[in-house]
């Protein structure tokens, strides 16, 4: 359920995307998943709207997870990229999130500087822009509003609906590719949210191949504490990376906690952590891991989030970090 958003602080939050953008120009920094995508979508949308020339392919950057740590942004609109996520924010940076806080907020440098926060929970970021953003769209069109509600199940972890299940497969299946982010950027620009459904349904055909790599990795799952299991994979494998996120569901129907480690040549990158438990809230986690090391960035929201990892560690000391870090979570 979404709860209803103060309608002035919808204004503020408009008049402040549109004040920055006058200021400093469109440039977009995004977060690659769906919700990030669609997201930058519709911020484009919105500006070329109100007469702004913007050029998805020139103006819209998503970042790989390897690069956050190394990144430095300024004069950007940063989608669902806070400086926990170990970005350098230089200069002036304006925020768009629904994470930790949901809001849209000025930086300077990596100080808030001014904007607009919601206490009421958003379950996209997808969401939030189109409340914002709505006076120009009206209430949207129904293809798009099944869309946009497809994506907030994916980011809830709850997939009720056929095609929030075959956008979420078919993301994963092409998680490594700009030209997929580009091409619903495109369709979004043209109004043609059926061919958005058409592609994820198409693509989703394909999800054979990545099942038998789910119950591979379910083999391998084992208890970290009670209630809480984990399992290794390998990011750098698409089939396998794609797979971590369906095993991980799958273990959620039995376990409070679900952890998978990224492991490649015996060395753990990053980890990924979710709980379908509504009496759980993972934040203490994140906070724990960053301020253990500066080489880790961590962060999600209460029930779903991730890590990762500048200085590599064997699979042992990762384990022994997570213990530590669960220690700050009420079981």
């Amino acid at each position: 359920m979404i709860n209803a958003l103060d309608p002035k602080l919808l204004e503020n939050a408009r008049n402040l995307l549109l004040s920055f953008v006058k200021k400093h120009g469109v440039n977009i920094v995004s977060d690659g998943d769906l919700d990030g995508i669609l997201a930058s979508a519709l911020v484009i949308k919105y500006l070329k709207l109100r007469g702004l020339e913007v050029d998805p392919r020139a103006n819209v950057y998503f970042p790989r997870l390897s690069e956050l740590g190394r990144l430095r942004v300024k004069d950007s609109i940063l989608v669902e990229l806070p400086p926990t996520k170990g970005l350098i924010y230089e200069g002036y940076n304006l925020l768009i999130d629904h994470h930790d806080e949901t809001l849209v907020q000025v930086f300077v440098h990596d100080r808030s500087f001014k904007g607009v926060k919601f206490k009421a929970y958003v379950p996209s970021v997808s969401q939030l822009v189109f409340l914002i953003l709505q006076d120009e769209y009206s209430s949207g069109p129904s293809a798009f509003l099944k869309l946009l509600n497809a994506i907030n199940e994916i980011e809830e972890g709850n997939l009720r609906s056929d095609l929030s299940k075959a956008l979420h497969r078919a993301y994963l299946l092409n998680s490594p590719s700009d030209s997929m982010r580009f091409a619903i950027i495109e369709n979004v620009l043209k109004d043609c949210w059926e061919e958005i459904a058409r592609w994820a349904f198409e693509e989703a055909k394909k999800w054979y191949v990545v099942e038998a790599k789910v119950a591979e990795l379910l083999k391998k799952a084992s208890s970290l504490s009670r209630n809480v299991a984990y399992f290794t994979f390998n990011g750098g494998e698409v089939l396998e990376k794609a797979a971590m996120r369906e095993a991980m569901l799958a273990l959620e129907e039995e376990h409070d906690i679900v952890v998978a480690l990224d492991l490649r040549r015996g060395r753990v990158c990053r980890l990924s952590i979710a709980t379908k438990n509504p009496n759980i809230d993972l934040r203490g986690f994140y906070r724990f891991l960053r301020e253990l090391k500066p080489s880790i960035q961590a962060g999600g929201r209460r029930n779903v989030g991730g890590a990762q990892f500048r200085e590599l560690m064997d699979l042992e000391e990762a384990l022994s970090l997570v213990r530590k870090g669960l220690k700050n979570v009420k079981l």
